[in-house]
């Protein structure tokens, strides 16, 4: 019986490590097709944690389930894009008929293990490789066309000039692109390099003109309207304290409410001061008479 009850133990063990490295097979090693590369992220920290490189790939973190994210990749690809250049200072008018036009096509091919950037911005998947070859090429495309677009716009020299121009911009757009671990395989141009002729140059020089005559119009117009808003500002501020001033005079003499009720009641009104005992103005109560009769009785007796 024990001897049973050991070998069942026995038999139990092993499934159970049978069972542990089948799951940790399953959930750990990931096996990436040749062609690809695989972008491991944890869903957890939403970071890269790992580039995988075709054939058999061991990721730790994926033994908990739903830790880990993989994302496959073609290693070779290819696509297109346009890149505009701006004619100083026609830039600033945000029209590409004021541009130079010029479209590329590329294939490429990556590199895993000489990725020199991020390797998070793949989550993007193809999208991030286009846009970065596209900004590479718009650096070294600019570089090369931009001695004859400032300080003016020299349209015969850049036809004359346009195929070595290329070749130059393209031979620095794959050396900087391959240190970056992207390999460009082929650089194209797809179609005709636009060139804004010199009537639509001179169109848009004037347009420009007319544009920062407007900007400094407006300018100095809001800079009227500050000093205007200031100056009412001022002189709402002083008779507010004009205001106060008064507020406070009459709070100290009440008496003064009547004389200024008075004075406002028209041009031809005088303001007459009245007594506070009887109500009738200075000079015509009978008290005034009563007290001049007296007066005047004082003065006999005493002659």
């Amino acid at each position: 019986m024990v001897s049973l009850m050991k070998q069942l133990v026995k038999t139990i063990l092993i499934v159970l490590i049978i069972s542990a490295a089948g799951y940790f097979i399953y959930s750990s090693v990931v096996i990436i097709n040749e062609g690809n590369i695989g972008i491991a992220e944890d869903t957890g920290d939403k970071v890269v944690i790992q580039v995988l490189k075709p054939g058999v790939n061991v990721i730790w973190r994926s033994i908990i389930p739903g830790r880990v994210d993989v994302l496959r990749l073609p290693v070779k690809g290819s696509s297109f894009f346009d890149v505009t250049i701006d004619i100083p200072p026609l830039g600033l008018l945000d029209s590409k008929y004021y541009s130079i036009n010029v479209p590329i096509d590329f294939n490429y091919r990556l590199q895993p293990e000489r990725l020199s950037f991020d390797p998070g911005e793949l989550k993007d998947g193809k999208q991030f490789i286009v846009r970065t070859v596209e900004k590479v090429a718009a650096g070294e495309i600019n570089k090369e066309f931009s001695r004859y677009l400032s300080p003016s716009y020299q349209r015969l020299q850049l036809l004359r000039q346009q195929d070595d121009l290329v070749a130059s911009a393209f031979t620095n757009i794959k050396n900087k692109c391959d240190a970056l671990g992207i390999m460009i395989t082929e650089l194209n141009i797809s179609g005709n390099i636009s060139f804004p002729d010199n009537t639509a140059y001179y169109e848009g020089v004037r347009y420009y003109n007319e544009l920062r005559q407007m900007e400094r119009n407006n300018r100095k117009e809001l800079l009227q309207l500050k000093s205007d808003l200031k100056k009412k500002d001022l002189s709402r501020d002083k008779y507010i304290d004009k205001l106060e001033r008064i507020s406070t005079l009459v709070k100290d003499n009440p008496d003064l409410l009547k004389y200024i009720y008075i004075d406002k009641l028209g041009g031809n009104v005088k303001v007459i001061l009245s007594s506070e005992k009887t109500g009738v103005p200075f000079g015509l109560s009978l008290e005034d008479i009563k007290d001049e009769q007296k007066a005047s009785g004082d003065i006999d007796n005493l002659r």
